[in-house]
């Protein structure tokens, strides 16, 4: 017997919550709420007689709020067991009744159990839904969340094995049909304020700019500095896009219009955090944290500012509306939107030689040791192995001049805020060739119009490991990608190495004549078209 349950899995969400999702929907109920209370921060007072880094002053605490959560607003109830206390019998005889109920089981499965599993994971345990069995063919069926997103089936012999552990489900009661949104969101803005997190924020950036020498960790021994701080900022990345899943799931299923606008601030809030993470990360690979700590602090600085305004905002229209429900909410996107690629077809083409401006090589021709290609900065590549050979591609009526690559040439802009001019026209789209590594990546695009008119916008592209991107983008290229190590060039198994066409609509009438790149060293562009 086998349930026939999907994942339900959001960007962020951890493999746990995936699985306690996954579970809530099959069982007719939501579970955003299991992230109504990850908009936190706090910095414990340094101890004077042992002073602690920073990174481990800084709290995040949600540990345990997921499950308490889902059950108190969706009416999901998860019951653990002791594994010391689960035999092989046990196990088995929960799996069978369960499932004959409809309800999956949660265990965790170490990974030399897993069939599957990559070859550097076998001794990590990862959960698992088990929505099936079949005695005939001695296997339980596994809803696996982390590897392959589907259905696969473990021989019992192998899962008695490698199990550890077991949480069970049920329903407690109804799922609440209205909420008092306005006074959850009201307790949360208090929460920050009462305990001066921002100030605490900008704690953190003043003691980043002023700490000079600060050992953040290196990358011979990643336990020596401040690892906790690169967990800290990751987890503040993680925790404010899936707040914003609360909010849409209060616009969605109770009428919340107004935090429309906020959840899609949370979204840019997180991706800036991210942004810091991938800095701060970079760094370590590169032994270079010091020439980045001034970066670091202000952009924590700027964040914190940003958030505080948020706060005020959320605070402010909760406070002086009795019915928020019928507010309408402007869209400030008015400058650039993704566009579908029929749109491009028939129109003129201008193709702007970058090339100039290359400072990273992505690409390599072979896997000859002596290649200088490392697209990540931590000797990461994609081989050039099946590229058209004309220069000039049509990918779907997206039309660009991809650079002509070489053994030694650099084939590539990594992002620093580069000024890129060109001939002044009424351009319509704007074609970025392109990818982000260490994660997908937010910074900020600058348009600069004739007569110093200038637009400021957000510039969103998605992971170089990702065949689905994330922000409309289009794959253009698909390649193997390389990790250069001590002992060799080896292929990297668990993804292809991907370049992404974004196509960008300009509503501006005004004459465009550059532009200026992000910030955003992660953020890589092979080829620019402008379309009139």
């Amino acid at each position: 017997m086998i349930l026939d349950i999907k994942i339900e899995k959001n960007r962020e969400m951890r493999c746990y919550e995936t699985i306690l999702a996954t579970t809530a929907v099959w069982l007719g109920r939501r579970f955003e709420m299991m992230f109504s209370q990850f908009w936190k921060f706090d910095l414990i007072e340094d101890s004077k007689h042992k002073p602690q880094l920073i990174g481990e002053r800084i709290t995040l605490d949600t540990a345990g709020d997921d499950i308490l959560l889902l059950e108190q607003y969706h009416g999901i109830k998860v019951r653990s067991y002791d594994p010391m206390l689960i035999d092989n019998s046990t196990i088995m005889q929960t799996i069978y009744t369960e499932i004959n109920k409809g309800y999956p089981i949660c265990t965790s499965i170490k990974g030399e159990n897993i069939p599957w599993s990559f070859s550097n994971e076998k001794q990590n345990y990862y959960p698992f839904l088990i929505v099936g069995y079949d005695d005939t063919e001695q296997n339980v069926y596994c809803l696996d969340v982390h590897y392959l997103n589907e259905v696969s089936k473990i021989p019992y012999e192998v899962f008695l094995l490698g199990y550890r552990g077991m949480q069970t489900f049920s329903i407690s009661h109804d799922e609440y049909s209205t909420l008092d949104w306005r006074g959850i969101i009201s307790k949360i803005t208090c929460k920050l304020n009462n305990s001066d997190a921002f100030r605490k924020m900008k704690e953190v950036s003043n003691f980043l700019r002023n700490a000079h020498n600060y050992m953040i960790c290196n990358r011979e021994n990643l336990n020596t500095g401040d690892i906790d701080l690169v967990e800290k900022i990751q987890n503040l990345h993680r925790s404010r896009f899936l707040f914003s899943r609360t909010l849409d799931y209060f616009v969605n299923y109770h009428n919340a219009k107004p935090l429309k606008e906020y959840s899609e601030k949370f979204i840019k809030i997180s991706d800036r955090w991210l942004c810091i993470w991938t800095i701060i990360n970079k760094s370590i690979y590169k032994n270079n944290f010091e020439a980045k700590r001034e970066i670091v602090a202000e952009k924590i600085n700027e964040l914190a500012e940003l958030e505080e305004n948020v706060c005020k905002q959320l605070t402010n229209i909760i406070d002086t509306s009795d019915d928020l429900t019928f507010i309408q909410v402007e869209n400030n996107d008015d400058i650039l939107e993704d566009l579908e690629v029929v749109q491009l077809e028939g129109k003129d083409v201008c193709y702007i030689d970058i090339s100039a401006y290359f400072n990273n090589k992505g690409f390599s021709l072979n896997l000859n040791s002596n290649s200088k290609a490392d697209l990540t900065g931590i000797e990461e590549f994609i081989l050039a192995e099946g590229l058209p050979n004309n220069q000039y591609w049509d990918i779907n009526n997206i039309k660009f001049q991809f650079p002509i690559l070489t053994d030694t040439d650099n084939d590539n802009i990594s992002c620093s805020k580069q000024s890129i001019s060109f001939p002044e026209g009424q351009y319509s789209y704007i074609v970025f060739v392109g990818c982000a590594e260490w994660g997908n990546q937010s910074a900020e695009l600058v348009l600069n119009y004739c007569e110093e008119n200038v637009e400021v916008v957000t510039f969103n592209m998605s992971d170089w490991s990702l065949s689905t991107p994330l922000y409309g983008e289009s794959v253009v290229w698909e390649g193997n990608s390389y990790h250069r190590t001590k002992s060799g060039i080896e292929l990297i198994e668990w993804f292809k190495g991907h370049i992404f066409a974004k196509v960008i609509k300009l509503k501006n009438e005004k004459k465009l004549d550059s532009i200026t790149l992000p910030d955003c060293n992660n953020i890589h562009i092979f080829s620019l078209s402008l379309y009139k």
